[in-house]
């Protein structure tokens, strides 16, 4: 009798990778101008707002933030909440009226810097104090 080979094994094969997706890069034209950043404001989310906001404050507890404008030029501020909102120009302090609420306000100096904070108002008997700063809009509570 003879014995009998035993069969190789198989030789695993790896698996094939698959290239990576690569995009063609297009070549500027020598009319192409470098794409520039426009915002368009729309009609559609200022209707909106108006169509769900008031300037007239809603029923129920008002309370009081003080704004005090430190940056040393004017500042644009808007202050809102879900159904109210308001907007003044600070050049050095104002104390305005708001609801009992979440308070949301952003605005920007006259050399375009922006900022943006919110004030949690929560009673009709403390004053909150909103300092703006050159850099930041920072809360201070009662």
């Amino acid at each position: 009798p003879t014995a009998t080979p035993v069969p190789p094994s198989p030789t695993p094969v790896p698996p094939t990778a698959t290239p990576a997706a690569t995009e063609t890069p297009i070549p500027p034209t020598a009319t192409s101008q470098p794409p520039t950043a426009t915002l368009q404001p729309t009609a559609t989310a200022t209707a909106d707002f108006l169509a769900t906001h008031s300037r007239s404050l809603p029923d129920g507890k008002i309370g009081h933030i003080r704004i005090i404008n430190h940056a040393g030029q004017s500042a644009h501020v808007l202050f809102y909440n879900s159904v109210w909102f308001n907007e003044f120009t600070v050049s050095d302090e104002l104390t305005i009226e708001t609801p009992v609420d979440t308070i949301i306000f952003y605005g920007y100096l006259e050399n375009g810097k922006y900022f943006s904070n919110v004030v949690y108002v929560t009673d009709d008997i403390h004053t909150w104090v909103v300092h703006i700063n050159s850099d930041a809009a920072l809360v201070e509570g009662p």
